[in-house]
């Protein structure tokens, strides 16, 4: 079992989109980590979710009223428990980025965060009740609490 934990800072927040934004791009966001692929999971996710929510258009750069730009930050996978015979059976993967939302129009900063940090807990072992998990699919909660946490502060704001 999967379980999110969220930690941030250091963000500031409109209450509401100015009216003229109803679209938004999405570029890839940059990965400074060595996590190979981690900046395509977390885009792919965060466009699901704008795409699902359909508050904003989902559009190319050249076309999009807004841009959403992000940078993964960090990226670690520790050990959370040993199982009665020493071997690694539940781990914990921390992944933090750092995002701007912006209007493309006149380049203003609607919000920022440099420190959005979320966490999930996964089994590498197959536990009463728990089927082992890949670290992949095991990061897969932090990654759509990542997405859905940016989506709410876009649209919703703070």
């Amino acid at each position: 079992m999967a379980l999110p934990l969220v930690l941030s800072c250091g963000y500031t927040a409109s209450s509401s989109l100015p009216g003229h934004i109803k679209s938004i791009a999405i570029p890839v966001f940059k990965n400074e980590t060595l996590e190979y692929r981690i900046e395509e999971e977390i885009t792919n996710a965060v466009i699901e979710k704008f795409v699902a929510d359909n508050r904003l258009r989902v559009v190319s750069e050249k076309d999009a009223a807004s841009v959403l730009l992000g940078t993964v930050t960090g990226y670690q996978r520790r050990v959370f428990s040993y199982s009665a015979s020493e071997e690694a059976q539940e781990y914990e993967v921390t992944v933090k980025v750092a995002v701007e939302f912006k209007d493309a129009s006149s380049g203003r900063i609607i919000w920022k965060d440099e420190s959005l940090v979320t966490s999930a807990r996964y089994f590498a072992l197959d536990m009463a009740g728990q089927k082992a998990q890949t670290e992949q699919e095991g990061r897969l909660p932090a990654v759509a609490f990542l997405a859905n946490d940016i989506l709410t502060r876009t649209v919703e704001g703070w």
